[in-house]
């Protein structure tokens, strides 16, 4: 499970979410518990630190209070990225997203998240359900068409919802959500970011067992 102090910090200015290592590059590894976590060991969530935007790998529950415990800011998460539907990955992405919007600047883009398609009516059924209000803005990207790789029986369909049902807000889901299918390798390309003062990457997605 994540690691060390007792320090809380949900805020998203420049004086917190940053372990003092002094790298451009770091990885938090806030649970591995996968679907037995324990007081010691939480479900499934990493964070990767790129200079002072963090992306967020799964979100199971207890990634809130992990968070906290490893000083990684929740206001400065800016993508999230659900790698598959099973709830020890995602069952805690409504919650963070309510934490996020304690420290996340009002003016500050719209977070990207990504996941499997489904994933979009997931978030909308259980914030409608919740009656949630105090949410950051964000876009959700889903990956279509994954095989199922896992199992013998065929999984269940996904809650076909299209990206263009939301409006622009000032809190919420927003426009320009994108259906992401795989490339004739086999990869669904999800983005191209820049990194640093020159450098570029392109962050690709591929099915494995």
């Amino acid at each position: 499970g994540g690691g060390g102090g007792g320090g809380v910090d949900a805020g998203g200015g420049a004086g917190g979410g940053n372990t003092g290592t002094g790298a451009d590059m770091e990885v938090v590894v806030l649970g591995s518990g996968a679907c037995n976590p324990s007081p010691t060991r939480s479900a499934s969530s990493l964070a990767l630190r790129l200079l002072n935007s963090y992306w967020l790998f799964d979100v199971g529950e207890g990634t809130q209070v992990q968070l906290q415990r490893c000083f990684v800011a929740p206001g400065r998460i800016d993508r999230i990225f659900v790698t598959h539907a099973h709830g020890d990955h995602c069952f805690g992405l409504p919650g963070l997203l309510c934490l996020i919007a304690r420290g996340r600047d009002r003016d500050a883009p719209p977070m990207d998240i990504y996941g499997p398609a489904g994933l979009r009516a997931f978030l909308r059924v259980t914030l409608r359900f919740s009656g949630t209000k105090m949410l950051p803005r964000f876009v959700v990207h889903e990956l279509h068409d994954i095989p199922n790789l896992h199992s013998s029986r065929p999984p269940p369909p996904p809650l076909a919802v299209a990206p263009g049902d939301v409006r622009s807000s000032d809190a919420g889901e927003q426009p320009g959500g994108l259906d992401l299918r795989p490339r004739p390798d086999g990869c669904w390309e999800l983005l191209t970011t820049a990194f640093g003062e020159s450098g570029s990457g392109t962050l690709r997605a591929a099915a494995g067992r």
